[in-house]
């Protein structure tokens, strides 16, 4: 099952996202992603597999996520 958080966005690719985050999860976890920073849901489900987790010195997690499909023009659109 999927689940959903609010995190600060350090990259993407076509293939994942570099997340800031409050916490830290399992490795294998999955996130449902809702939206980008403009509030805009991507045209299809966007799912996005967690691939490693690192504290960084401010307390914040850096969680390196693959996303379950390559992201089109479409979806780099509505994510901002």
């Amino acid at each position: 099952m999927a689940m959903s958080f609010s995190a600060n966005v350090r990259d993407v690719s076509i293939q994942g996202i570099g997340l800031f985050g409050e916490q830290a999860f399992a490795v294998g976890t999955s996130f449902v992603v809702k939206s980008g920073p403009n509030g805009i849901a991507p045209p299809i489900e966007l799912t996005a597999h967690l691939r490693h987790a690192t504290m960084l010195a401010d307390g914040r997690w850096l969680l390196g996520c693959r996303f379950s499909r390559h992201l089109t023009i479409e979806d780099f659109e509505r994510l901002g």
